[in-house]
């Protein structure tokens, strides 16, 4: 990085992707404590949603 650029934690857009970045890791949390009583993990859970939207689809395309 030169000089004449700013650093990237002052760029709003950065801090902006960091925010959601943040947000998206504290649903994962959520999430995978939610199934714990279902005994499930979170890769589990997204193909059986991709079951339910997609009756009949094969076990290749999953």
């Amino acid at each position: 990085m030169n000089i004449k650029q700013d650093l990237p934690w002052d760029n709003p857009r950065f801090r902006n992707w960091v925010a959601v970045a943040r947000a998206c890791h504290v649903v994962e949390r959520t999430l995978a404590v939610k199934l714990v009583p279902l005994d499930l993990k979170p890769a589990q859970l997204d193909v059986l949603m991709n079951l339910y939207r997609h009756p009949g689809m094969s076990q290749h395309d999953l």
